[in-house]
């Protein structure tokens, strides 16, 4: 981590022996802004130690890391940024973790909504609001009577109207579409890169999947996001996983199945499409490279 990005005067570190230790320290904790989580434990493994962690510290960043176990859908249950593997090189370990180091520093950096009462001007941050309504010179910013710590009215004032304030707030939500972070983050890729958001066309169908299809503006598909059954790519895998579906080059398709996290296409030509597994096998560049060569492609 300090090879990462992390300061060491500026963070501190604390090991536990086990999932019982930890959560038992919780309470004498007031803020955790990391936790990097072995799967393999006796009594409370990952999965139930971070359910746990995860009621108290419902926003903080939690990474997975294991040397035996591969990711399962109960693995991402308590929303991980990360899900590493022992096995990476150093080289592969130190680009995760930068992006671990990132991510903690986005969430130290909070929006705040500036509301006024009574000629005193007041910050709040997005757990500190109720909800806001439309006001006739602006909003009403209504204030979370559990955690209220002002003396004040029940709601202050902004001259802000409603839809600014929602610019303010709303890099603090992030929709998942999908199970896996990776499979989530290839789509907020896709979506900063072209500007095109996911589309469910079978959803709500019966017997359909709710697979994500994304477009051109043509209409045509350059990629296909879904769910499936591990066993579909991968004979006697267990569980399901996160699949994109790309169209590259037959020569290239016939090179890269024989490499490690490229399958033959399910459900669609094998000739002019790829499947790539959302399963941390491949970085996030990678597959966003063949998400560009995919774009190319379709005309």
């Amino acid at each position: 981590l300090l090879k990462s990005g992390l300061k060491k005067e500026e963070t501190t570190f604390c090991e536990y022996n086990s999932g019982e230790e930890l959560i038992n320290s919780l309470e004498n904790c007031d803020k955790i802004d990391l936790l990097i989580l072995d799967m393999q434990m006796k009594e409370l493994d990952g999965h139930k130690t971070a359910r746990l962690f995860r009621n108290q510290f419902p926003s903080s960043v939690i990474v997975f890391c294991s040397g035996v176990y591969l990711p399962t859908v109960e693995s991402f249950e308590t929303t991980p940024f990360r899900y590493l593997l022992k096995e990476y090189t150093d080289e592969r370990m130190i680009r995760e973790l930068k992006a671990v180091v990132q991510e903690v520093r986005n969430k130290l950096i909070e929006p705040v909504v500036m509301g006024t009462w009574n000629y005193n001007v007041v910050k709040l941050k997005l757990e500190e609001i109720l909800y806001i309504s439309i006001a006739r010179n602006g909003s009403n910013i209504y204030v979370n009577p559990e955690i209220i710590k002002y003396e004040f009215e029940n709601h202050l004032t902004s001259k802000k109207k409603l839809p600014e304030l929602y610019d303010i707030l709303k890099n603090c939500f992030t929709e998942n579409y999908f199970i896996y972070p990776q499979a989530n983050r290839i789509t907020e890729l896709i979506y900063k890169k072209y500007s095109i958001n996911p589309d469910f066309p079978w959803k709500g169908q019966k017997n359909a999947s709710d697979a994500d299809v994304i477009r051109k503006t043509s209409g045509k598909w350059f990629a296909l996001i879904m769910n499936i059954k591990r066993d579909k790519i991968i004979p006697g895998a267990k569980g399901d996983i996160d699949i994109i579906n790309l169209k590259l080059d037959e020569a290239e398709i016939g090179v890269l199945v024989k490499k490690e996290g490229f399958y033959p296409a399910y459900h669609m030509n094998k000739k002019s499409w790829l499947t790539i597994a959302f399963d941390e096998t491949l970085l996030d560049g990678e597959i966003m490279e063949f998400v560009e060569k995919s774009y190319k492609n379709v005309k």
